[in-house]
């Protein structure tokens, strides 16, 4: 600012009086303060010209909440709160203090906190890659009681993780809720079942995957060949399980002669084989061709049965499908099957085993794997291996397993009580970081506060959840949350619609 001052003057005649001096001062000085107030006045209706510049200017593009930069006020008109004074020990319980502050917005959106209202977002493979990381590996185990929302909470997870790049496969789907949601989000869905044209050989050697080189590729087909015909023969007649080495030793020659003689050899020239045992491919494993002919008759038999028989005209040909590796969804179901159970665990095996020959990709992409109905899935030991070795190996090759059964004691199912098939079955849950519990039906909720380590806290969340509501357990974290659907998913995931008036879900 300009300093102003009022002491000006000028020259006066000689032998002008006192009088007349005192009264020139006194125009000159009230001249002066006039010239000084008129310059003050102009300084201030410049500086008020610009400010109203400014305030036009801001109405003009902010709405009238405010700005809504992260970094912007947002109102125009300044906070204005009463004071509050009180201590420490007062403040610690308040409620801002106490508000659970979610695991961050980098994840996929699941619906609200329960305490806060705050928005909850989950995604395994981000927070594995956190520095430190908060889950060792993305595996998720989901346990409900019957019509408590699981099934909706798992197909929000899945069609909104397809945002984000990832992949979904449902290997087995005995109600073909998935095959339908699938088809519905552009995905590849295949029925099984009597009377339908759709084949699939669980043999194929599916794809290499990039980088991999021919002789371990092929060791790698092989060695999936074998074992899935070992444990169909296992899971078929539990009689004969577990083969014994001269039994398995046929299994091999006769696959490695099917092999040489067809690309993708079918279950039907596995057992060709063992009944037609040839002399040389016998010798070069070191044996006579009628002991591989005769030790293989039991698992020949077997084979026969699953051809002509429990399989036929589902898994006796070349595949009629080929897996698209650009489907955002791929869900193999079996509802045209019914309720055997003993035929529903054999086409899990050959499903889960064409899934993985053709979708198995380390360079592939994020893919979450998701075995609905668990506890029919588990009920065979075979399955139980196979599945134990997709969860350890999870991270090796690029997937979440999503295991979703109704209560922590469907495992028991497995075998008799502390045998080694039960325990297994219970070391699944070990391999799950991510616990997500919803609703337990009467008599479980004290076998799911032992199995997974709840808190007197975590266990009063789960007695208390309502429908779509579940405890996110994490190891070091844990929430309450209710799932959040659109009309468009209510109606999409809706799995009770044969339980409504009308069919609609109303």
């Amino acid at each position: 600012m300009v300093k102003h001052t009022t002491r000006s003057g000028g020259l006066l005649p000689a032998g002008t009086g006192s009088w007349a001096r005192r009264t020139a001062r006194r125009t000159w000085t009230e001249a002066a303060r006039s010239l000084v107030a008129d310059e003050i006045a102009a300084e201030k209706a410049t500086r008020a010209a610009v400010r109203q510049d400014r305030v036009t200017e801001f109405r003009a593009r902010t709405p009238k909440a405010g700005e809504k930069r992260p970094w912007a006020a947002r109102t125009t008109k300044s906070l204005k709160l009463p004071q509050h004074r009180s201590t420490t020990a007062t403040l610690a319980v308040a409620y801002p203090f106490l508000a659970e502050g979610g695991l961050g917005a980098d994840g996929i959106f699941i619906g609200r906190d329960s305490f806060s209202g705050a928005s909850f977002c989950y995604d395994g493979l981000e927070l594995y890659n956190r520095t430190p990381p908060l889950v060792s590996n993305t595996n998720m185990l989901l346990a409900g009681n019957i019509g408590w929302g699981k099934t909706n909470l798992a197909m929000a997870y899945a069609t909104r993780s397809m945002a984000f790049g990832r992949r979904v496969h449902v290997p087995g789907d005995p109600k073909d809720d998935w095959v339908r949601l699938a088809l519905a989000v552009g995905g590849q869905g295949v029925r099984l079942g009597k009377g339908l044209t759709t084949r699939l050989n669980p043999l194929d050697g599916g794809v290499k995957p990039a980088g991999m080189d021919d002789k371990t590729w092929q060791d790698v087909v092989k060695s999936r060949r074998q074992n899935l015909l070992i444990a169909l023969v296992s899971t078929a007649s539990p009689k004969i399980a577990p083969l014994d080495p001269l039994a398995v030793s046929a299994v091999e020659v006769a696959l490695a002669a099917a092999a040489r003689r067809q690309p993708d050899p079918e279950l039907g020239h596995v057992a060709y084989h063992l009944a037609h045992v040839d002399t040389q491919d016998a010798t070069d494993a070191g044996y006579s061709a009628d002991l591989l002919a005769g030790t293989g008759q039991q698992v020949y038999a077997v084979l026969t049965s699953l051809v002509t028989g429990s399989l036929a005209g589902l898994f006796d040909g070349q595949s009629t499908v080929r897996f698209d590796p650009n489907a955002p969804m791929l869900a193999v179901g079996s509802a045209a099957l019914g309720d055997d159970d003993l035929l529903q665990s054999l086409v899990m095996l050959c499903s889960s085993a064409w899934v993985s020959a053709s979708a198995r990709d380390v360079g592939g992409g994020h893919v979450i794997k998701i075995y609905d109905e668990a506890w029919r899935i588990i009920g065979t030991e075979a399955q139980l291996d196979r599945m134990n070795a997709d969860l350890r190996l999870s991270r090796a090759f690029g997937e979440s397993n999503m295991i979703i059964m109704h209560a922590l004691s469907d495992p028991d199912k497995v075998g008799n009580v502390g045998s080694a098939a039960v325990q297994k079955a219970r070391g699944l849950l070990s391999l799950c970081d991510t616990r997500v519990v919803l609703r337990q039906a009467p008599g479980e909720l004290d076998r799911a506060v032992s199995d997974l380590g709840m808190t007197q806290a975590e266990r009063d969340v789960v007695a208390g959840v309502g429908k779509g509501e579940a405890l996110w357990k994490l190891p070091t974290r844990s929430f309450r949350v209710q799932t959040v659907l659109t009309p468009r998913e209510k109606a999409l995931f809706n799995t009770d619609a044969r339980m409504t008036v009308d069919g609609e879900g109303r």
